[in-house]
């Protein structure tokens, strides 16, 4: 991880050659050099904004406790942007960032685990991946190794216990012929699943 060298724009400030306003910046009698070298951190500036922000946000929580209320009041920025930095931050520690690769390409990583994180990064780093890119490649490594997904909570029991009260509830062995035989139809596959038991 290299450090950002802001030096050039911190002297130029302090010598008044340039005023930082919200909205922009006033620039005065600059050198040629001067103006190069303003560019070279701007640069890595851009890259790194959302980083510095999640950063700062976690270090204050960390430090004072704060959320995100200073932070609302201070930057402007909505809370989902906030949130968004702060949350991505935290879940790809600055040991594990690659210079190289963008904002994007980590909060693509950020749900993952710590290993996986790395893995993909380092992957996505060496080939050169887009974000699409990567983003294919964590979506096929997902479907190759997911379950087939079942209900929250499910407990078989459970489920049949609710299902037999309702249809107590519902007083079905009074039903008439022919809705009683519709719902043995649909039933049938669970006799058929508790023969093969």
């Amino acid at each position: 991880m290299s450090n950002l060298n802001l030096a050039p724009v911190e002297r130029l400030v302090g010598t008044g050659k340039i005023v930082i306003h919200r909205s922009g910046a006033e620039f005065r009698d600059l050198e040629r050099a001067e103006w190069k070298g303003i560019w070279t951190s701007l640069k890595r500036l851009n890259g790194s904004l959302n980083w510095i922000i999640g950063d700062w946000l976690n270090w204050g929580r960390t430090r004072f406790g704060e959320r995100y209320a200073l932070a609302l009041d201070a930057t402007a920025l909505e809370y989902q942007t906030l949130r968004n930095a702060a949350c991505i931050c935290g879940a790809v520690p600055l040991s594990r960032r690659r210079d190289t690769l963008s904002w994007t390409h980590h909060a693509e990583v950020a749900p993952l685990g710590p290993s996986d994180q790395a893995r993909f990064l380092e992957r996505a780093e060496a080939s050169g991946w887009s974000v699409s890119q990567l983003r294919r490649a964590i979506r096929a490594e997902q479907a190759e190794t997911r379950e087939e997904p079942r209900p929250p909570g499910f407990i078989p029991v459970v489920w049949i216990q609710e299902g037999l009260r309702a249809f107590r509830r519902e007083g079905v062995t009074e039903w008439p012929p022919a809705k009683r035989a519709a719902l043995k139809s649909q039933l049938e596959p669970l006799v058929k699943l508790w023969r093969e038991l």
